[in-house]
């Protein structure tokens, strides 16, 4: 480095915050043009972008549906990670990441991170996955986020008990009962317990559908819990 060159530093926010803050304002409202000017402006200045100024990037240019610089950009992303110390940052770039894929439609890149998992180590795994998850329900597309469900059941994972409850819950609110009947199924081999709110939406979404045997069997599996429960409750006295 030349004798007078500023010391590289990594961060966000340091040591230019207005500078970064452009940046990230540029990216999401699609000014991509001046945004990479910005972006290397700071690189030549000695600051060298996180993985979470990527994911910025990346953002802004899924706005502008421009993909093949948008997987440039990925790949950057992943490379970027492996290299920072501070794992917060890496969780935040990740899920931004993916709640950008997911509201700009890029659903089946969203798959392919699931499958893949192309962070590596960098990101831990069931908070990758839980995101993923909370993220594909929040956009409305609640067998997508079954299908991460699937993906981690295979590696050995289990999803969270409020994850897995988003996706069963947003199955019966958007004409999804029969998956959501069969993620019951699987659910109580390792532990999961839907809410009560969930129980009657999903014996009101199969009675619509006219499967009054699956309701049933809902309606007995919750009042089976529910006197579980009370028996626990009074041996605990």
């Amino acid at each position: 480095m030349p004798t007078g060159s500023p010391k590289p530093t990594t961060g966000f926010y340091s040591p230019f915050p207005p500078v970064a803050s452009l940046m990230s304002a540029l990216a999401i409202t699609g000014e991509m043009d001046v945004a990479y000017k910005v972006f290397d402006e700071m690189r030549h200045c000695g600051v060298l972008p996180n993985s979470l100024t990527y994911s910025v990037l990346v953002r802004g240019v899924l706005r502008t549906r421009d993909v093949e610089r948008a997987n440039v950009l990925m790949f950057k992303l992943w490379e970027r990670m492996k290299e920072e110390e501070d794992l917060s940052v890496n969780n935040a770039a990740f899920a931004n990441l993916v709640d950008s894929l997911c509201r700009e439609g890029y659903v089946n890149e969203v798959f392919r991170i699931a499958e893949d998992m192309p962070q590596g180590k960098s990101v831990n795994e069931e908070f990758a996955c839980g995101h993923m998850i909370d993220s594909l329900c929040r956009s409305g597309r609640n067998h997508g986020a079954s299908r991460v469900v699937y993906v981690m059941r295979k590696r050995g994972l289990t999803p969270s008990l409020v994850s897995y409850n988003s996706i069963v819950h947003g199955l019966c609110k958007h004409g999804g009962c029969m998956r959501a009947y069969q993620l019951l199924e699987e659910g109580i081999q390792f532990g999961y317990l839907p809410s009560e709110h969930t129980y009657k939406v999903l014996v009101e979404g199969l009675c619509g559908e006219s499967d009054l045997e699956k309701a049933r069997k809902v309606l007995q599996f919750m009042l089976n819990t529910m006197s579980a429960r009370c028996d626990n409750s009074q041996y605990s006295y």
